[in-house]
């Protein structure tokens, strides 16, 4: 008895499962989400990315598909440093393939 009041499972109350839901909703404009983009060969879901930067969210960009386009692959990463600049973001390899793009207030630590 004890430990089931402890655990809470003693008594059950009833949840209102909508003020539950509208609680939850309120809160959706101040999350940062984690979103993974993959770039095709011709950088085509860039415009994708740029719009995630600008709402604030991280994004894991896989760039395997334009490396070997080393003219594409140079346009593309200048743009992605002038928006970071722009909305003080950062930006970070992870990978050979992958970046890492995250907003103002977020930092990432660059290995020596």
């Amino acid at each position: 008895m004890v430990l089931k009041r402890i655990l809470g499972m003693g008594e059950e109350k009833d949840i209102n499962i909508d003020k539950y839901l509208t609680d939850s909703e309120a809160d959706k404009d101040d999350l940062i989400y984690v979103k993974s983009i993959d770039l095709d060969g011709e950088g085509n879901a860039i415009d994708m990315v740029l719009k995630e930067m600008e709402d604030k969210n991280i994004v894991i960009l896989n760039l395997g598909n334009v490396l070997p386009k080393k003219a594409l692959l140079g346009r593309i990463i200048q743009r992605l440093k002038d928006t970071c600049t722009d909305i003080d973001g950062d930006m970070g390899r992870i990978s050979n393939e992958r970046i890492m793009i995250v907003p103002a207030g977020i930092k990432i630590v660059h290995r020596a």
